[in-house]
């Protein structure tokens, strides 16, 4: 639960396609998570280059924190003694 909510808090993917519907990432990008500025800058704004460097540093970000609870999880396994 708590490794569902870290990515939803750094990923933002949960609330994309309603961010990108509804506001498009807003007024002076009021709304804008960082998949949202992900988009704009690939999509809008044709800075492909720019907008892979930002997923990979997403994806090594989310991976480095995934593996941090593993280990403060000892990989999941809880002791209820």
């Amino acid at each position: 639960m708590i490794m569902i909510s870290m990515v939803a808090a750094v990923a933002g993917s949960q609330a994309f396609d309603i961010i990108w519907v509804m506001t498009g990432g807003g007024p002076a990008n009021s709304t804008s998570v960082l998949i949202v500025y992900i988009y704009q800058q690939a999509f809008s704004f044709g800075a492909f280059g720019y907008a892979a460097a930002m997923a990979s540093i997403l994806v090594i970000s989310l991976m480095a924190m995934t593996g941090l609870m593993f280990l403060l999880t000892r990989g999941g396994r809880f002791s209820y003694e």
